[in-house]
Order: structure tokens, then C-alpha cells, then sequence
């Protein structure tokens, strides 16, 4: 059995690890807006072959291959598990740019229950939803984030601004940092949305794990993603604050995912582009859809990409049922953890959580 102390070892490199994999600006396309033009240029009728900054990971996948854990408790089988899970990772990563890049295996697969309620979402007609005015500029936003930090005594937290970042808002919970996409505004509803999902769900799961034995708590079990941002989802349904053309959308990501798992970029942006207008506009926004679920391989000829979106949709309908159920949510909050976590509170691994979100007391 390991020791206390090599067990707190462990944890750090396990924790360091997950918390950079968290940061996906590496399987970010650097020309995409040149594949786009050569897409238009081909009649819309193109898979795009896209490029990558140089990504070393080497390092890490080293780093993994030296721990030795002994299986013999509760948190060395865990630890065992999330050394696998992060080797995993990493060597994808590492065949970033080429055909062997696939993640199908690193993210839950779509079951056929959730493909079913993704179409029928899909096929419902919504009414359209009057957005306020977009007078919150990306500054603004962060103060009223940080603010909600320090409801929750968070003071320690960074929030960071990039006009390149890859989402408007991003939670690192390994890091304690929230990146925010500069010269961007929102409106109102939408910053109500952000507090509760990123604040309420993402930051508060990710401090309780940091508060837990071990750090690894903080930034992500295997699997965790779904119950992850399934209870970000239901919180703003509960909330008040919940889009359903957001939810339109989770749902179409479902649909997408389980295209490219076998199919191409091309493949992808026929069984989706129906869902869009009918102009130009509506070409690039499906274009750049189908560019997010293939990003990380290089010929989108291929099947594969970075298939993680219908963990959104799975997810929500995982938490729906989770509370039909009898589940207790403000258990999900002792860390980032997924429902099939909860036997570690259990056994002891996972104490209940100290903060819990002022919506859910």
C-alpha cells in the first residue's frame, strides 16, 4: 500500500496533469478562416484539412508512466484509474494533426435513449426568444463574476481576459482561473445564465473538491462531464434562466457527435446544415459546428474528432432523471465528480461538501 505521503504525490502530478488537459487551445485549428474561404470556393462541398501549433506532450505521458500506485485501497484503485484515463488522453493528444486522432473512448458513449430525445428536441418548434439589449461588455462581466466568487468567499480566484479564447467563458478549476472572451458583450439574461453555470456549478464543485483529501477532486474525475454540465444545465432550467434554442443546440451536438464518430466533416455538415438559415451566414456557422466536433484530426476526411459535445445534452437528461429519481444534487457538489462517484461519499473517500450554491439551500 502506499504511503500518506506518496499518496499526496501522486495526487499532485495526477492533479497538474488534468488541470492543463482542462485547456483545449491546443486542438484549436490555427486556419480555419483559410479552410472556410477554400470551403466556400469548393461549392460548400469540402473536407477541410486543418493545421495545429506544435504540442508537446511527451513530458507528461512520461511523467504518467513513472507513478507507481498499488491498488489496494480505495484511493489507489481510483488513482489507477485516472492514470489510465490521463495516459489515454495524452496519447491522443499526441497524434494531434494526424488520422489516429480519436476520442470516442475518452468521453461516455451517446446511448440510444439520449439519440432518440436529441431528435425529437430537434424536430419540436420553439417560440423565439427576445434577447436584451448586449450592453455588458466582457470587463463588466468579470466584476460581476468576481463578485459572486466573494459571496462564496472565493477571493483567491484570477479571471483573465483573452479576445482569442476559444469560449466566452471558461472555468479552469485545477488553476482557479476563469478566462473570459475580451471585446465581447452580453446581455443581461445571459450574464444571470453565466453566474449560475459557471459560478454556481463549475467553480463551487471545483472548490469542494479542493477541499477534499485530495486534490484531484478539484479539476475532474473520468466521466465526470456529463454530470459536470448536465447540472449546469438543470440548475439554469431550475434557475429561470435556461435558453431552449441553447438547448436545441446541446441537442444537435448529440446528433453531430454521433455523425463523425464513423463519418466526415462533410458527412456532419449535411445531416446538420438543415438546422440553419438558409444564406451564407447559416453555411460558415454550420461550417464552424463541424470544424469544433472534427478538431484535432488533420484530413476531416476521417472519422473521428474531439467527440465530447453530446456529453451536454446526455448529461442534462442524466441529472433530469437523476432528480426524478429521489438524487440528492447538492451531494454532485462535494467535487467535480459524476453521479457514479457518489458511492465514494459512501465509503468514506469523498467527505459532503462545505458550499453549496445559494439557489439550491
Amino acid at each position: 500500500m502506499n504511503s500518506k505521503e506518496e499518496l499526496k504525490e501522486i495526487d499532485e502530478v495526477l492533479t497538474r496533469i488534468r488541470s492543463e488537459f482542462e485547456d483545449y487551445s491546443h486542438i484549436t485549428p490555427i486556419n480555419t478562416n483559410e479552410e472556410y474561404e477554400l470551403f466556400v470556393k469548393k461549392d460548400c462541398n469540402y473536407n477541410p484539412q486543418l493545421k495545429y501549433k506544435e504540442y508537446n506532450v511527451k513530458n507528461k505521458i512520461e511523467d504518467l508512466k513513472k507513478l507507481k500506485i498499488e491498488n489496494d485501497s480505495e484511493i489507489g484503485k481510483l488513482f489507477c484509474e485516472i492514470k489510465d484515463y490521463l495516459l489515454s488522453f495524452a496519447e491522443q493528444f499526441d497524434n494531434i494533426g494526424t488520422d489516429k486522432f480519436h476520442t470516442e473512448h475518452l468521453f461516455e458513449p451517446i446511448d440510444e435513449e439520449t439519440l432518440d430525445k436529441a431528435k425529437e428536441t430537434l424536430d419540436k418548434e420553439i417560440e423565439e426568444v427576445e434577447e436584451s439589449e448586449k450592453e455588458i461588455s466582457s470587463q463588466e462581466l468579470g466584476n460581476k463574476l468576481r463578485q459572486e466568487l466573494e459571496k462564496y468567499g472565493l477571493n483567491d480566484w484570477k479571471i483573465n481576459y483573452n479576445k482569442n479564447a476559444s469560449s466566452t467563458v471558461n472555468v479552469n478549476g485545477g488553476k482557479k482561473k476563469i478566462t473570459i472572451r475580451d471585446e465581447t458583450y452580453f446581455s443581461e439574461s445571459h450574464v444571470q445564465k453565466l453566474i449560475i453555470h459557471e459560478i454556481g456549478t463549475h467553480a463551487l464543485r471545483s472548490e469542494n473538491g479542493r477541499q477534499q483529501e485530495y486534490k484531484i477532486f478539484s479539476t475532474g474525475l473520468p466521466n465526470y462531464l456529463s454530470t459536470e454540465e448536465g447540472l449546469a444545465s438543470y440548475n439554469e432550467e431550475q434557475q429561470g434562466v435556461s435558453n431552449p434554442h441553447i438547448i436545441k443546440r446541446l441537442a444537435r451536438n448529440v446528433l453531430m457527435t454521433s455523425v463523425a464518430s464513423k463519418g466526415s466533416f462533410m458527412d456532419i455538415y449535411n445531416s446538420i446544415r438543415p438546422y440553419f438559415e438558409e444564406d451564407e451566414e447559416g453555411d460558415e456557422k454550420t461550417f464552424k459546428m463541424c470544424v469544433r466536433i472534427k478538431r484535432g484530426l488533420g484530413d476531416t476526411k476521417k472519422p473521428g474528432g474531439f467527440l465530447k459535445d453530446h456529453a451536454y445534452f446526455q448529461g442534462l437528461c442524466k441529472i433530469r432523471k437523476f432528480v426524478k429519481e429521489g438524487g440528492d444534487l447538492k451531494k454532485l457538489y462535494a467535487g467535480k465528480i459524476g453521479i457514479q462517484h457518489l458511492l465514494l461519499l459512501e465509503k468514506g473517500v469523498l467527505k459532503n461538501p462545505k458550499i453549496i450554491p445559494a439557489f439550491l439551500e
